[in-house]
C-alpha cells in the first residue's frame, strides 16, 4: 500500500524541477532547498528548533511512529551537528514499519471524521524498516563517535513496546509526537 495522504503542495500531474534537472542525484541533494517546497523546509526548521528547545537537558529523544524516518534522520543529523561528542543522547524511533496494525473501537468517531484512518494506512511496499537502517550506517560513517549506536529503533505495537522500553531508560529528554502523551495519560487513569 502507498502513503495514502495527499500533499496539496505537490502537482501530481506536473513534472517538478528535481525531475526535470539534468544535474546528478548528489548535486540535487547537496542544493535541496532548491526543490523542496517551502513547507519541506518549514517542517525541518522546526524540528531543529524543538531540538534546540531541548539540547541543553539530559536523555534521549523519542519519536513515535517513525514512517519515513525523516523527523528521526533530522533529529540524529542535528544531535551530531549541534552536539557532536554527545555520546549519552539516543535517538530512539517506535514504530510497527507496517503501517496501522488495527484500530481500537474507541476510535469508531475518528474513523468516521477521517474515513482515510484504517488498518493499514503508513504502510509501504517496501520494508520501511531496512531502509531506514541502511540510512542509519550511512550516517554513522559520517559523525563522531560513530562506534556508540546513536540510533535505536523499536519495531512493535507502540502500546507494547514503549512500556516495556520505559522499564528500561531513566531519561527522555524529548517525546515527538502528541499521541504519546494521549497513551502515557490513558496509561495513569487505568
Amino acid at each position: 500500500m502507498k502513503d495514502n495522504f495527499n500533499y496539496p503542495y505537490f502537482n501530481k500531474n506536473k513534472l517538478s524541477a528535481f525531475e526535470k534537472s539534468k544535474c546528478d542525484v548528489q548535486k540535487k541533494l547537496n542544493n535541496f532547498s532548491k526543490y523542496v517546497p517551502r513547507q519541506s523546509i518549514a517542517r525541518f526548521v522546526t524540528l531543529f528548533e524543538i531540538f534546540k528547545l531541548q539540547k541543553n537537558i539530559k536523555g534521549s529523544i523519542v519519536e513515535c511512529g517513525v514512517h519515513h524516518g525523516g523527523s528521526l534522520m533530522a533529529f540524529a543529523k542535528i544531535s551530531s551537528i549541534l552536539e557532536p561528542y554527545n555520546f549519552n543522547r539516543k535517538i530512539i524511533g517506535f514504530d510497527t514499519f507496517k503501517g496501522f496494525l488495527g484500530l481500537d473501537k474507541k476510535d469508531k468517531m475518528v474513523v468516521k471524521k477521517y474515513p482515510l484512518i484504517k488498518k493499514g494506512l503508513f504502510s509501504e511496499d517496501y520494508s520501511i524498516y531496512e531502509e531506514i537502517n541502511s540510512c542509519v550506517e550511512e550516517y554513522d560513517e559520517n559523525r563522531f563517535l560513530n562506534h556508540i549506536n546513536k540510533i535505536e529503533l523499536i519495531k512493535g505495537d507502540a502500546n507494547k513496546t514503549i512500556p516495556l522500553y520505559l522499564k528500561k531508560i531513566s531519561i527522555c529528554s524529548s517525546l515527538y509526537y502528541l499521541w504519546i502523551l494521549i497513551f502515557i495519560s490513558q496509561q495513569a487513569q487505568r
